[in-house]
């Protein structure tokens, strides 16, 4: 069964406002090889990478494969600032 990626936050925050438009990047894990995302729990369809959050700075629903190697993952602001 995939994994749900969950933030340690809900919803991600800078400065205590939220994050329209912040990014969620994937990776293998010490790498910078981008790894694939998911929809939904059924791995069929792969979330662009990165993840932009909307424009409440909420990220849809992200599934992990299990079957890829572990992932690294960072956020990064609209403007791709490492937060």
């Amino acid at each position: 069964m995939p994994d749900l990626f969950q933030l340690p936050k809900v919803i991600p925050l800078e400065q205590g406002a939220v994050m329209p438009g912040a990014k969620l990047n994937f990776y293998v894990t010490a790498t910078s090889t981008r790894q694939n995302t998911y929809t939904t729990a059924a791995l069929a369809t792969p979330h662009a990478n990165p993840v932009v959050a909307d424009a409440d700075g909420v990220f849809a629903p992200i599934f992990l494969d299990p079957n890829l190697p572990a992932y690294r993952v960072t956020l990064t602001d609209a403007d791709d600032v490492i937060q």
